[in-house]
């Protein structure tokens, strides 16, 4: 048994395992750290002791004025002073995709009091344009460079004051390095210790490719209730398409129908008019009309009569056409 086990190899652990290959983790740890101490210009400068900063942690320090704010207004740009700032890298795995990055504060910090100013707590999080290596308070000469003109994303105070977290650091994600730089944004002094990142520093979001599945597809055969009657016979299987393929249906044999014969015309049949019945209506038609025209010449001729016509009294008011009378 055990010789078939070691013929078998390494495809009998995958067969034992689903087969399947390694699953996207939840979250990882960042594979460089660093920060960087503006103190030190070089590397020949000694480090400054940094109160409430242990040998893992990291840190963020600066100092930002808005010179729109001040009581009298200066033409001047916001004054940003960076005097610390960290710098974190990971290696996403294949198909995942970061969704948040997520600093536990640790040691002397100003969280607390710039969480209640209206700036609020709000590092930004830019993309590192060049290389680094880990270490802590390393001079700025070995910092990397880095551009927050066209991405960056701002960090938010979190878990109960006690975590930064930054929505939205997928867009800094350039292939599959996230390497970005974490500087100070609040307005005023703002001082961050972020203790070392764990493994549950960057949560991912997997988007990979699930592999195919080597099973068949089962053959469901439906069942009938068997019939008592004569003739009952069995039904036979019926094998359905795995599922996920598509199925086209077989084109419809178009149908022609035969021509058919010429429909026969028949005449429609018109009834002959009564023609006396026509000459009756025709004669009443003109006899009308000669009403009408011998009304309408009598109006005439009375309208011919003017208002200055001298009229007669009794019977002699009718219009004088003679000589008068003589009486």
């Amino acid at each position: 048994m055990l010789a078939f086990v070691a013929i078998l190899g390494p495809g009998f652990g995958a067969i034992a395992t689903g087969g399947g290959g390694d699953a996207v983790p939840h979250s990882i740890a960042p594979t460089t750290v660093a920060w960087y101490d503006a103190s030190r210009p070089t590397a020949i400068t000694p480090a400054a002791p940094m109160p409430g900063v242990g040998p893992k942690d990291a840190l963020v320090e600066g100092l930002t004025i808005n010179t729109a704010l001040l009581p009298i207004s200066l033409p001047l740009p916001t004054i940003r002073e960076v005097t610390a700032f960290t710098a974190l890298q990971f290696k996403l795995p294949d198909g995942a995709t970061p969704a948040s990055l997520t600093l536990h504060l640790t040691g002397l910090t100003t969280a607390t009091i710039d969480g209640k100013l209206p700036s609020g707590v709000t590092p930004i999080a830019c993309p590192a344009t060049t290389a680094f290596k880990s270490g802590p308070q390393q001079p700025t000469s070995a910092a990397p460079m880095y551009d927050c003109a066209k991405r960056s994303t701002v960090g938010q105070l979190s878990g109960g004051g006690k975590t930064v977290t930054f929505p939205g650091i997928s867009r800094l994600a350039a292939g599959n390095t996230l390497s970005v730089v974490i500087l100070p944004g609040s307005l005023g002094l703002e001082r961050l210790v972020f203790s070392a990142p764990g493994p549950t520093t960057l949560s991912l979001l997997d988007f990979s490719t699930p592999p195919a599945s080597s099973t068949p597809a089962p053959v469901v055969t439906p069942s009938l209730p068997a019939s008592s009657g004569p003739g009952a016979g069995a039904v036979p299987p019926v094998s359905l398409p795995p599922i996920g393929t598509i199925s086209t249906p077989a084109a419809p044999t178009p149908t022609v129908a035969a021509p058919a014969g010429r429909p026969d015309i028949k005449a429609l049949a018109f009834s002959k008019p009564d023609d006396r019945t026509e000459r009756i209506r025709a004669l009443g038609m003109l006899v009308a009309l000669i009403a009408v025209a011998g009304w309408l010449t009598g109006s005439e001729r009375r309208s011919k009569t003017s208002a200055t016509d001298v009229l007669g009294i009794g019977r002699f008011r009718s219009t004088r056409t003679g000589p008068p009378p003589l009486i």
